[in-house]
């Protein structure tokens, strides 16, 4: 992973950090965690909006 650059503080709802801890692999960073959840998330609205631009090309074309 490369040096982190950017830091942000983050607040959760009561319970979150106790939930994350208890599903964190052994020896692993809470703060990995929230790295990797995070660049999941981003990957997964990325292909979403993909899919609707794509859809929403197609849709036009067929009414065309």
């Amino acid at each position: 992973m490369s040096v982190i650059e950017e830091q942000t503080p983050a607040r959760f709802p009561a319970g979150t950090l106790a939930k994350i801890s208890a599903v964190l692999a052994e020896g692993e960073a809470r703060s990995d965690f929230l790295r990797e959840a995070t660049e999941r998330e981003i990957l997964r609205r990325t292909l979403r909006n993909f899919r609707r631009k794509t859809r929403r090309t197609l849709y036009e074309k067929r009414q065309a």
